[in-house]
């Protein structure tokens, strides 16, 4: 720790800073670890055991997907401020259009009146997402990585490719978010234990689905990178795709807390055009 730095700007960061960049960049400490900001001991503390401490009844839920030849989905409910770990798992089908099948029957089955925001990988989900499009429009998002300046989730309708009009079952629907910022949120809910898991009699044991997706979680890397902006923090989630299923979940609900600003595109001459108005919070 520098010692020109006051007690006073001490302080300040503290509360402005996120706990990893405050123990790594003001005390000069490992924050769980370093390079791995999610270790399985400290998601060991998310894990609740007595039935009284968990919810059964939510104020809102989101569906998080990151599709691949192996997708997994998490179901993420919110209340009174913390996070409950509903459901997770995986498809795996040869056929990865099947994915988003079994996504659309899970939604209806269990959880279609709720209406569930769902955010999707974008990366590999192409066809996989236009099918979830077309199923639950304005309900299902694509998320994509934007730029330093994001504060916030911004969703975009994408009603024309190259000034050339969509059908309307042909809209795209857009969620663009900080990808590094998303990342530090949803480690420092897990480090403060706000995101919680049920844990059974053997839930951890090292055969259980539980122990697989704590595991996965685990993988996530910092990189710490110069830039010509100075020292960035990097956040390599390649291998960890329940993460990423959690963070589009927890996106998710970010537009159920509170309400954001929708970018409608409106490229009917070539020309990009924006309408803006507000979405309100998501509900029946």
């Amino acid at each position: 720790m520098a010692s020109w730095i006051s007690a006073s700007e001490i302080m300040k960061k503290k509360a402005d800073y996120p706990p990893s960049k405050f123990a790594n960049e003001v005390l000069g400490i490992e924050f769980e670890g370093g390079k791995r900001p999610i270790s399985p001991t400290k998601l060991l503390n998310c894990c609740v055991t007595d039935v009284a401490g968990w919810r059964s009844a939510y104020e809102r839920i989101s569906i998080g997907v990151d599709w691949g030849n192996v997708s997994h989905y998490v179901i993420l409910g919110l209340s009174e401020g913390t996070y409950y770990l509903m459901d997770f798992g995986i498809w795996n089908d040869p056929d990865v259009a099947a994915h988003a099948h079994h996504l659309l029957a899970l939604v209806r089955a269990k959880y279609f009146s709720q209406h569930p925001p769902i955010v999707m990988d974008s990366g590999y989900g192409k066809v996989q997402n236009q099918i979830v499009f077309r199923a639950f429009p304005q309900l299902a998002w694509a998320c994509f990585y934007g730029s330093d300046k994001l504060q916030q989730p911004q969703y975009e309708i994408i009603k024309s490719v190259s000034g050339t009009p969509l059908n309307p079952v042909n809209y795209q629907y857009h969620v663009n978010i900080h990808h590094g910022s998303m990342c530090e949120e949803v480690a420092v809910l897990l480090d403060e234990g706000k995101i919680k898991f049920w844990r059974g009699a053997d839930a951890l044991d090292s055969t259980s689905a539980l122990r697989s997706f704590i595991d996965n979680l685990s993988l996530i890397d910092v990189d710490v990178v110069d830039t010509s902006m100075g020292t960035r923090r990097r956040w390599v989630t390649t291998p960890a795709h329940y993460f990423m299923a959690l963070l589009f979940a927890y996106v998710g609900l970010q537009r159920v807390v509170s309400p954001v600003r929708l970018h409608s595109r409106m490229n009917r001459s070539g020309q990009r055009r924006e309408d803006e108005y507000v979405i309100p919070p998501v509900g029946p």
